[in-house]
């Protein structure tokens, strides 16, 4: 299956920001997806991939870490792949390290010489952390609108949107609490939510 004219978001550049970079699931299952959505055209030929989390490692090392676990397509796809994935270090907590984090973010959308800039932000971390991180993103990069600002120095006009794929909550409690703590930040058409762990115990 491949994207036809009917993706009218190809037309766009595409921000993806993946928090928990580092992790077993991002580099199990998030960047071979992505992997996947690339090979068959589904991904903006604009298109940036960062990734963030605590671990300190350089971009090259950051795409050794990920590079086996991207199946199908050719070497030449796997390269032109990695080339667009990046990594920024930083805590979940810290307005200063995710408003850092974006620089190099903003001034490649900027480059991009395209108005209409998407960004996608991908929760691959603990529940834990889902609040603190949420909060430093809409402090310090989305702003209070969840809107892409026209106002801002790019005059970056797109929308934001943030995917959860851990446990929302390990009980009906934890749960309404997490969806509490996460709606005084985003409003549900913002928060797209998926429970991996619930998935696979429906499949057995």
């Amino acid at each position: 299956m491949q994207a036809d004219e009917s993706c009218g978001y190809l037309n766009s550049a595409l921000t993806i920001f993946v928090v928990g970079a580092s992790g077993d699931l991002a580099k199990k299952k998030t960047y071979p997806s992505l992997f996947d959505l690339f090979c068959h055209s589904f991904l903006p030929e604009k298109t940036a991939i960062c990734g963030y989390a605590r671990s300190k490692k350089t971009d090259d090392e950051f795409r050794d870490h990920i590079a086996p676990y991207l199946k199908g397509g050719d070497e030449d796809e796997k390269h032109a792949f990695l080339d667009k994935c990046t990594y920024c270090s930083g805590k979940y907590d810290s307005e200063d390290d995710v408003r850092e984090a974006f620089v190099g973010i903003q001034q490649w959308e900027e480059s991009t010489g395209l108005r209409y800039v998407n960004r996608l932000f991908y929760f691959a971390i603990p529940p834990s952390v889902f609040v603190p991180i949420g909060t430093s993103l809409k402090n310090a990069v989305i702003g209070p609108s969840e809107k892409g600002n026209a106002d801002d120095a790019s005059g970056r006009i797109g929308w934001n949107r943030l995917i959860i794929e851990k446990p929302f909550g390990k009980d009906s409690d934890s749960f309404e609490k997490l969806s509490q703590d996460m709606g005084t930040l985003y409003s549900e058409n913002h928060l797209y939510r998926i429970d991996h762990y619930l998935g696979e115990l429906s499949d057995k």
